[in-house]
């Protein structure tokens, strides 16, 4: 208090002339508002749930419901569980292994899956079509889709798109869409919305913003003012090819406004029409460095299927990567239906990695198809390959990347 000569004296003065405050209360006053003051009041102690017990007794009798049933049919049945699958997985009469695999893992999923988890694809584990030796095909084939119908859809990664093909059981399809003779269109409208593609490692795509409807065989998108299919080349790439993929059955895609006038998209100046056949080259393709496919990718347009076949040893970018081994080489031959890859030098297919080559025979098949042929291997030294005989014109895939639904 520094400036203020404030001492002992003058703060006992000061506090001697303040008036004396008096209690005029009696004891029995004072004691009885003590009583009724909250502030003196010991808090009580919370009483304990006696309900907690039970309800752990009920869980765990819960537990014990639905695992005991699983230990017994894991421990008491497994061998009769075991013969009851080899006889489903055995093919039939006229059927291949691989139809038979497909078949298994339909009607396995059909009844351990309630209906409605069925109807949507778990993306956190795909069922994908296996050749043999754990290898993955690439490809189906007229003989894989008994019992099955397919549903194309070119499933986006960054801006490439990888045609995946998802086989669903064509009792689930009656019961899905009222339709005899179903489209890729009535597929699409009914089964893109179901598909967690993000899950699958792809983008959150599909279905497309707008309304897709189809007139003899042109497919009709009635898209949105506010998209953003038309923002870059490659968005515009993208929307293009995931089209092509997504509608075979078609041969052109139109887009329209709300009024049904074209849509003119940007960097392009014109309206806007997808031509959905299109013959090209198969590359493999990689997704989150795990999963491969086999996609058709462009360099240039290929009009001849022998500039194609020559053109899936040299990708010309990173993206995509060849499936024809470096010290592999080959000439061309067609005939009208059929046509001959012949290797320079006797090829010995157990000199390379099963899985590598399997790659390489069915992008060989799949690049034909796409111009409608078949593909004969000649100079190989075996003469079977998984399920493949290559002594004869080996079969045309009907789709790329096949996924049990």
């Amino acid at each position: 208090m520094s400036g203020n000569e404030w001492n002992d004296d003058k703060l006992e003065k000061l506090l001697h002339s303040m008036p004396k405050t008096k209690d005029e209360r009696s004891a029995d006053d004072i004691l009885a508002r003590l009583k009724k003051d909250e502030r003196l009041v010991p808090a009580r102690q919370p009483r304990r749930k006696k309900w907690m017990p039970g309800f752990i007794a009920v869980a765990a009798m819960l537990v014990l419901t639905l695992l005991v049933p699983s230990f017994l049919k894991g421990g008491f049945e497994l061998s009769d569980t075991s013969m009851e699958m080899s006889e489903k997985s055995a093919p039939q009469n006229g059927e291949s292994v691989d139809t038979a695999q497909f078949k298994q893992s339909a009607e396995e999923s059909e009844t351990m899956e309630e209906p409605a988890t069925r109807n949507a694809i778990q993306a956190d584990s795909p069922t994908t079509f296996m050749a043999g030796k754990g290898m993955q095909s690439h490809v189906v084939l007229e003989n894989d889709t008994d019992g099955m119908k397919l549903f194309t859809i070119g499933l986006v990664h960054v801006v490439d798109v990888v045609p995946i093909t998802f086989l669903i059981p064509t009792e689930l399809i009656q019961s899905d869409i009222s339709s005899e003779n179903v489209n890729s269109v009535e597929l699409y409208n009914h089964y893109a919305k179901l598909i967690d593609e993000e899950g699958l490692g792809f983008e959150d795509y599909h279905p497309y913003k707008g309304k897709i409807s189809f007139q003899g065989n042109t497919v009709i998108h009635q898209m949105p003012s506010e998209h953003e299919y038309d923002m870059s080349p490659t968005t515009i790439g993208a929307y293009t090819f995931s089209a092509i993929a997504s509608f075979p059955d078609f041969k052109e895609m139109k887009v329209v406004d709300d009024k049904n006038e074209p849509v003119v998209f940007d960097y392009i100046g014109e309206a806007m029409e997808v031509t959905l056949k299109r013959p090209s080259a198969f590359y493999k393709y990689t997704v989150n460095e795990e999963q491969s496919y086999l996609i058709p990718y462009e360099n240039r347009k290929l009009d001849e299927i022998q500039e194609a076949l020559l053109a899936m040893k040299n990708p010309e970018n990173d993206i995509v990567t060849s499936v024809i081994p470096s010290s592999v080489d080959y000439t061309i031959q067609e005939t009208d239906d059929v046509v001959t890859v012949s290797f320079k030098q006797l090829l010995d297919l157990d000199a390379y990695p099963p899985n590598e080559i399997l790659e390489m025979v069915e992008a060989f098949m799949l690049t034909a198809a796409s111009f409608d042929k078949q593909i004969q291997l000649h100079n190989v030294k075996q003469e079977y390959f998984e399920r493949y005989t290559l002594t004869k014109p080996l079969p045309k895939p009907v789709a790329a990347n096949p996924i049990v639904w």
